[in-house]
């Protein structure tokens, strides 16, 4: 199955993706959580549900353009099953995404969400956090998710945010960031934006890139998103064995990968740790003819 997500992509066959996936369950576990009134949940789910095409049709097509899709194996992750895969640009560049697994009710496998490493979220969340903002704005009050009804009520200086980023002015990003409260700074989809935004600024962050990525880690552990953003910002600043515990962090959140193994000697080599180096030289060649 993992393998017709994998071609899917690769081939850019967006009706053959779709029918990878349970669009049922993926709006059931968008919607959970919210407190919506009965009478709005099935209009609300056929309007989630008539817009899937577009989106899986949007998707395919921007994630044939990250690069070529390998699956890398399919395992437990937090007590559901995950097929993990490596997308590889031409130019090289390595990115890592999940798909959420499950069973339908005919018995055959589906995709239920999905997972990109560099982003840091689920599909189903970013899709609930809209959902529960679009509501509350709609009925003026919120919906039962804290961040959601946060969002609603600092919407304008969360707007801000986003566009100052996208208008690249990250210093006045970071002041719009600030001027949030806590509750909303320390959620985890904002404390991604605020990595981003240290990214952005390197050495002109007050806080500096390292320390904003830490406290994400703290806060968030066995989560990649940072390690994904901080691996070239560490390597371009000669942090070579901050980069490589980077990377050593990612491959442990994705299980192994050869072509991770190969990064990481590599950077240690500009370190200097020649002998660990070539140990991982050794487990890449083990581990290649399985990918």
């Amino acid at each position: 199955f993992a393998e017709v997500i994998a071609e899917s992509i690769n081939f850019d066959l967006p009706d053959q993706y779709a029918l990878a996936f349970d669009r049922t369950a993926i709006v059931d576990r968008a919607l959970a959580g919210l407190e919506i009134p009965e009478e709005l949940l099935d209009e609300l789910r056929n309007s989630m549900a008539g817009h899937f095409p577009k989106t899986i049709g949007t998707q395919v097509h921007a994630l044939r353009k990250v690069g070529h899709f390998t699956v890398l194996r399919v395992r437990p992750v937090n007590g559901e099953m995950r097929a993990i895969f490596r997308a590889r640009s031409a130019e090289g560049g390595l990115a890592y995404y999940e798909f959420v697994l499950e069973d339908d009710l005919a018995g055959r496998v589906r995709a239920v969400d999905f997972f990109s490493h560099s982003g840091g979220a689920m599909m189903t969340e970013l899709m609930r956090t809209y959902m529960a903002t679009a509501l509350a704005e709609e009925r003026g009050r919120g919906v039962g998710v804290e961040f959601a009804d946060g969002l609603l009520a600092n919407q304008k200086t969360t707007s801000e945010v986003y566009s100052r980023l996208n208008r690249e002015q990250p210093a006045l990003a970071l002041a719009a960031w600030k001027r949030l409260p806590k509750r909303i700074r320390t959620n985890r989809l904002m404390t991604l934006l605020r990595i981003r935004i240290a990214h952005d600024l390197g050495n002109d962050d007050p806080d500096g890139f390292a320390k904003t990525v830490e406290d994400f880690r703290l806060r968030y552990p066995g989560e990649a998103a940072a390690d994904v953003l901080a691996i070239d910002l560490f390597v371009a600043q000669k942090r070579y064995a901050d980069a490589a515990a980077s990377v050593a962090r990612l491959k442990k959140a994705i299980g192994g990968d050869p072509e991770l193994s190969i990064m990481q000697g590599r950077i240690l080599m500009l370190d200097g740790n020649a002998a660990r180096s070539r140990e991982l030289a050794e487990e890449a060649l083990e581990e290649a003819p399985r990918y």
